[in-house]
């Protein structure tokens, strides 16, 4: 597994894992996104802060974002 990310100068996409991340979507874009599309909890991603949470089987648990100006959740 991934764990920490940086993208390039095009639109970006993370696919989100159990793991503590750190996902840069890079510069030269603003439509760099996270995706939570297969979690089936609540979660919580603040863009303004940079982090993620959420309870047990989060995904965003522990992660943290620069340049993330999108996020897709799931079923949660």
């Amino acid at each position: 597994n991934i764990q920490d990310a940086t993208g390039g100068t095009a639109d970006d996409v993370f696919i989100a894992s159990a793991a503590a991340n750190f996902l840069d979507g890079g510069t030269g874009s603003l439509h760099n996104r996270v995706s939570y599309t297969n979690s089936t909890v609540d979660e919580t991603v603040n863009l303004f802060n940079g982090t993620g949470s959420g309870g047990t089987g989060s995904l965003a648990n522990g992660d943290t974002y620069a340049n993330i100006q999108d996020v897709t959740g799931g079923s949660g």
